[in-house]
């Protein structure tokens, strides 16, 4: 509806004096298949009887609010929505008690600038660290015996191709042309 009311100014800031430029109508400006279906569920009846003045009544309904729905949203989302604030301060004081921080303590534009960094970073990673479990510890490794080091074999190693003539799979005679 939007673009077509900007349709509709672009149209109406080309009209003179005597005369007026050919706007189309609503109906013409949407997609048929949508057409149908709203006139359909919404109106229930054909897409061809209904009037351009109820087109854009049924789309200027849109911009229409129930304040009831709002003040109910605005509701559910202050209680879903909760900051923590006294992890950010402990955090900000820890942070400026550092040594390469004292400075920003005498330049405010400084400060705010490192405050916006430091924020940004704060919201991405403030609960990882304590969320997060220690990786069981791996499993040492043992030397092998004689100094020498052990690898295990694979199935049609190099030493397996030359004792087998060259064939990786088996014995290779011949006759196969392997």
């Amino acid at each position: 509806m939007r673009e077509y009311q900007k349709y509709l100014e672009q149209v109406n800031a080309l009209q003179c004096n005597g005369s007026r430029p050919f706007a189309m109508p609503v109906s013409v400006c949407m997609d048929p298949f949508s057409k149908r279906q709203i006139a359909l569920y919404d109106f229930n009846r054909d897409h061809n009887s209904i009037t351009n003045d109820e087109w854009v009544a049924w789309f200027k309904s849109a911009f229409e609010e129930d304040p009831q729905e709002l003040d109910v949203l605005k509701q559910r989302l202050q209680r879903a929505i909760r900051f923590d604030t006294e992890s950010w301060t402990r955090t900000v004081h820890k942070q400026l008690q550092l040594q390469r921080n004292k400075v920003l303590k005498s330049d405010v534009f400084r400060y705010v600038n490192w405050l916006r960094i430091f924020a940004a970073g704060h919201q991405l990673y403030v609960g990882l660290g304590d969320e997060s479990t220690p990786s069981p510890a791996a499993k040492p490794v043992e030397a092998a015996r004689g100094g020498k080091r052990q690898v295990p074999r694979r199935e049609g190693s190099r030493e397996d191709a030359a004792q087998n003539n060259g064939s990786v799979g088996g014995r290779c005679d011949r006759a196969q042309y392997c």
